[in-house]
């Protein structure tokens, strides 16, 4: 089921959410120092920064083909970088693209950016030089939001959603915990919320509002996003390997839960 979700500040969030880590992919090429994904439009997505220097450029284009996108973790726990010029042509950042990236001082951001998926001063500690171009139409931060609503395109996956909750119960029955039952105002939740981190990718709502104000049930969540679907016994794992994600499936005075996936640009969330 394919839809177009309208996301206006201030939406959905949930109980629990489909947590899905970034796994390798066969697709993945290396060249020079960056490890890139080639996309469907044919631009491509720079999954790793390789390399090791102090000032980076980043190349418009890779092996002929153009540059659009920073996946999550580009450049993560890259101590040495102090400058990135990233290039005109690029649209997309995702979250995390800088974490770690302790010395970075300077970000040079390119006009054609329109979408950044987390701002990323809260990762780099000595970020100060930096400005945000005209054309952007999202950073996921109540730092900054320069628009009110936008469109998103993408789909429901309500049978991986499904499944997640069995296997989050068969998890409580190893512990001698109730099972939770499925509330169905949890689950459109979730899954609202799911659409909602495709553009904005926080632990609280769009406007800053906390997110127990979205729906008198809620008492907790977990959040992730991939870029490739995995099986709902990977996102159990996963889970289950995360102190905290796995203190709220095994809580004890649980009685419900809702899960939700949503799957845009080839990312799922």
């Amino acid at each position: 089921m394919k839809k177009i979700v309208k996301l206006s500040i201030g939406l959905i969030i949930s109980l629990f959410f489909i947590f899905i880590c970034k796994s390798t992919y066969a697709a993945y090429t290396t060249s020079g120092e960056y490890t890139y994904n080639d996309l469907d439009d044919g631009t491509i997505s720079i999954v790793e920064y390789k390399g090791n220097s102090k000032n980076v450029e980043v190349p418009s284009t890779i092996d002929s083909k153009k540059v659009t996108k920073l996946e999550l973790w580009a450049f993560k726990d890259n101590s040495t970088v102090t400058t990135i010029v990233l290039p005109e042509g690029l649209t997309t950042i995702e979250a995390y693209a800088f974490d770690g990236c302790s010395n970075l001082t300077t970000i040079k951001l390119p006009s054609t950016l329109n979408y950044i998926s987390r701002l990323f001063i809260e990762e780099c500690p000595k970020l100060t030089n930096y400005t945000i171009p005209e054309g952007l139409t999202k950073i996921s931060n109540g730092d900054y939001q320069r628009v009110v609503s936008v469109n998103i395109n993408g789909k429901y996956n309500y049978d991986m959603a499904k499944e997640a909750v069995e296997l989050a119960n068969q998890e409580r029955k190893k512990e001698g915990l109730e099972p939770l039952k499925i509330d169905n105002s949890l689950m459109e939740s979730a899954m609202l919320r799911a659409a909602e981190l495709s553009i904005y990718y926080k632990h609280a709502r769009p406007d800053g509002a906390e997110i127990f104000s979205v729906n008198n049930k809620v008492d907790g969540e977990n959040i992730g996003c991939g870029t490739y679907i995995i099986t709902a016994s990977k996102i159990t794992e996963e889970w289950m390997n995360s102190p905290g994600h796995k203190a709220q499936i095994l809580k004890y005075t649980y009685k419900s839960i809702g899960i939700g996936c949503y799957i845009s640009n080839g990312r799922s969330y």
